[in-house]
């Protein structure tokens, strides 16, 4: 049976959130070029809290969506069940998605805004998150578990190669599904925007 969009799906994602159970907090991440992220913070309505000793657990959603990948239809998605284990869930948004449509210049009506590629959601994007969710942490953690879907996987595996060090910051990479190379298209570029604005516009 196909799943069907239900009125509850339709919420905003926090308060969708919030009618199961949970708790979703809203972080601002400026990466190196100026875009301004949305990453998001799951936890539990009244528990106490992630074990902070174990590594922080970073879900990156695929081309095309967006951090409530992970967190619609209900709690047996994954982010759910990783915090009901006990661990703490960090949700990226990659630039031009749902929740990460700023930047410090440019207007996201415009070209400039969507001259980017998936090499800059690895390299400046990927990068930003995994520092700031590790600073939370200030010296306690200097690594986390990076779980990533489709184009989400891929951008673990262009970040390491193309800035090394980051292989020190991640304590693995599970990646579901992974997607590196796109055939058939003539212009990915106008394809990755053309499905960053048809998201935003939903």
């Amino acid at each position: 049976k196909p799943n069907t969009i239900s009125e509850d799906d339709k919420r905003d994602i926090g308060d969708h959130v919030a009618r199961k159970g949970f708790n979703l907090e809203s972080h601002t991440v400026v990466t190196e070029d100026d875009y301004v992220l949305t990453y998001h913070r799951l936890s539990k309505k009244g528990s106490g809290g992630p074990d902070l000793s174990r590594w922080p657990i970073f879900l990156q959603h695929p081309l095309g969506a967006s951090s409530a990948a992970w967190l619609v239809p209900s709690t047996e998605q994954l982010a759910y069940v990783l915090v009901e284990s006990g661990y703490d869930v960090w949700l990226g948004n990659s630039r031009g998605s749902r929740y990460s449509i700023g930047h410090k210049t440019l207007n996201n009506n415009g070209k400039e805004y969507w001259d980017f590629s998936l090499h800059e959601m690895a390299v400046f994007d990927l990068s930003a998150g995994v520092d700031y969710i590790l600073k939370q942490y200030s010296e306690q953690m200097d690594k986390l578990l990076f779980v990533g879907h489709s184009h989400g996987a891929a951008q673990a595996l262009i970040l390491s190669t193309i800035r090394p060090h980051y292989q020190a910051k991640l304590s693995g990479v599970l990646a579901l599904a992974p997607a590196v190379y796109l055939t058939g298209l003539s212009n990915t570029s106008t394809t990755d925007q053309t499905t960053a604005r048809e998201t935003i516009d939903t």
